[in-house]
């Protein structure tokens, strides 16, 4: 049985993702940094700079990337498929 605490942080791991693949499909078609990704997410959920500062965002993408939606350019990450 999972804790609670471990069952909130996967809930705003998911939560994160999936507003990254927001974000890559409506305004980095082409790819974007981490920085850029880290910018979005400041300027459209201002009140919730706690869940993408740090680690977090760099987290997601990786697990993003594990199960093949997005993969590394260089210092880009894009979209696996469009």
């Amino acid at each position: 049985m999972q804790s609670r605490i471990n069952c909130v942080s996967e809930a705003a791991g998911e939560m994160l993702q999936s507003f990254i693949v927001m974000a890559m499909k409506t305004m980095f078609r082409r790819g974007a940094s981490g920085g850029q990704i880290r910018n979005f997410l400041g300027l459209y959920l201002p009140e919730q700079n706690t869940i993408y500062q740090g680690d977090q965002v760099l987290t997601a993408l990786q697990e993003l990337q594990r199960a093949g939606t997005v993969e590394r350019r260089g210092i880009h990450w894009c979209l696996a498929t469009l």
